[in-house]
């Protein structure tokens, strides 16, 4: 009997851990480099939206946005999706500081 209710609160336990917290051995104070996003490449600094700070990803594949700015290189930012895309182009340059902040 105290067999079935310790698997059953260690179940529990697991499942209200946050994700990846067993498989990193338990570990929650490390930063893990972000999470792979299908259509993101490996090497863009977020997980997240650069706007609306959720997950990119979450709200099906992210926005690719191809920022241009006269004398700058071309940038490629990703939103979780296309209706974040107005709120960047009314400060780009904020945008992309946090952008340029989470490559550091």
């Amino acid at each position: 009997m105290k067999t079935s209710i310790t698997l059953a609160l260690a179940a529990l336990f697991l499942a209200a851990a946050p994700a990846g917290f067993a498989a990193s051995g338990g570990d929650c104070c490390a930063a893990p480099r972000p999470a792979a996003v299908e259509g993101v490449p490996a090497d863009y600094p977020l997980d997240t939206c650069v706007v609306r700070g959720g997950k990119l990803g979450e709200m099906g594949k992210p926005y690719a946005h191809i920022h241009k700015a006269e004398g700058q290189p071309d940038r490629t930012v990703y939103f979780c999706c296309k209706g974040c895309l107005p709120a960047f182009e009314k400060d780009p340059a904020g945008y992309l500081k946090k952008l340029d902040e989470a490559k550091k």
